[in-house]
């Protein structure tokens, strides 16, 4: 025999603004942001498979934008 299907919109009734699961979006504790970059050159696709292939990073490209970001704003900050 065959249940009859559960209606979740009733179920979902009594879950109101107190549940557990409410989220508040704030900027305090955010570690990490999206970010779309413009259009890279092409070169520097090439040039970061290179190194991959030689065994110079093992970093993906994302990573790899990252790390030097981290580099250089480091870099700047010492001047």
């Amino acid at each position: 025999m065959r249940k009859p299907p559960v209606d979740i919109f009733a179920a979902a009734q009594g879950v109101d603004n107190g549940a557990p699961l409410k989220t508040a979006r704030s900027r305090e504790g955010v570690t990490m942001r999206p970010k779309l970059l413009r259009n890279l050159p092409a070169d520097f696709f090439y040039r970061h498979e290179s190194l991959r292939k030689a065994g110079l990073t093992t970093l993906d490209f994302s990573s790899f934008i990252v790390e030097a970001i981290r580099e250089k704003l480091e870099q700047n900050e010492k001047k």
